[in-house]
């Protein structure tokens, strides 16, 4: 007898509930509270919309027949709840590619596992920061130190288009006005999609 999904999601809690547990654990272990969770929360929307088993293709591989783990391996697209490349998947300690792992419950440091990928977000994100603050000259330093907002749409920013490319833009430009027509659209309006709303 099958039970009804209602039923199973009462008893069990859903997935996406889940993540959001696993995320706030995360962010209280990363920053020590819970005043980044709602950005991280936009964050994992934005680049998965809570689906672990979420695979960009931002060189064509599908068309090309390549294989889902070939392509994430090399770097032809992203994957996970938190859409790492391989390359940065592997900074964070990431060893393997596969995609069962997005259903497992126990951390495992695969790029589709949603533990995982959850930590190594925060993680990242903690380090955009500091990079950001660190390679700033006074004046933006202390805009992004006294600015959450400010420094939270450099850092999205920085994740979806390398923290580099921003950080370059932060020695000419303080503030997001500024800056954000620097960056391709698709970077500004990610950055500003996790933002928006929240004070």
């Amino acid at each position: 007898m099958r039970l009804p999904l209602l039923f199973l999601l009462a008893l069990f809690g859903s997935p996406t509930q889940t993540y959001f547990n696993c995320l706030k654990n995360e962010v209280v272990a990363t920053y020590g509270d819970t005043t980044r969770l709602q950005y991280r929360i936009n964050q994992v929307r934005a680049e998965s919309n809570f689906n672990p088993r979420a695979t960009s293709d931002f060189k064509n591989w599908k068309k090309q027949g390549i294989d889902t783990v070939t392509a994430i391996r090399n770097n032809m697209g992203a994957a996970g709840l938190s859409q790492f490349i391989f390359a940065t998947a592997e900074r964070y300690g990431a060893e393997t590619i596969t995609t069962d792992a997005a259903m497992e419950k126990e951390y495992r440091a695969d790029i589709y596992n949603p533990l995982w990928s959850l930590r190594s977000m925060c993680l990242y994100m903690k380090n955009i920061e500091l990079f950001l603050i660190a390679q700033s000259t006074p004046k933006v330093r202390t805009r992004l130190m006294t600015d959450r907002k400010f420094l939270e749409l450099c850092s999205t920013a920085s994740y979806n288009t390398g923290e580099r490319r921003v950080q370059k833009l932060l020695k000419k430009h303080d503030n997001w006005d500024d800056l954000k027509y620097r960056l391709p659209q698709e970077t500004r309006l990610y950055a500003e999609k996790i933002v928006k709303g929240i004070n």
